[in-house]
């Protein structure tokens, strides 16, 4: 809402593939986190991963593919499990970053 330029860090998980994923899990609180909304709004940002910066777009994951993906990460992290667990009946939102 306010223009303003924000930094936030986060983890994020990167696939075999390469693929970058992000997960909206705010440590299995029942509220989305607050960069969710900017992100949902605002989809095009600077990623800085390791000594690398580029730009990227950040998509939402339709539904089949976030439940895969969260399903996924709850069977390799059981301290993401527990997030799933605990923030329910929220689903937890997952994006993945397209570098450009």
């Amino acid at each position: 809402k306010s223009g303003r330029l924000l930094e936030v860090p986060l983890i994020t998980i990167i696939e075999e593939d390469g693929t970058m994923l992000l997960f909206g899990s705010n440590a299995g609180s029942p509220k989305h986190p607050t960069w969710l909304y900017n992100l949902r709004s605002q989809p095009r940002i600077t990623v800085e991963y390791g000594s690398e910066s580029f730009t990227a777009d950040v998509l939402e994951l339709p539904e089949d593919e976030r439940q895969q993906r969260v399903n996924t990460q709850s069977q390799r992290t059981p301290q993401f499990a527990d997030y799933v667990e605990s923030a329910a009946p929220r689903q937890i939102p997952a994006f993945k970053i397209q570098r450009l």
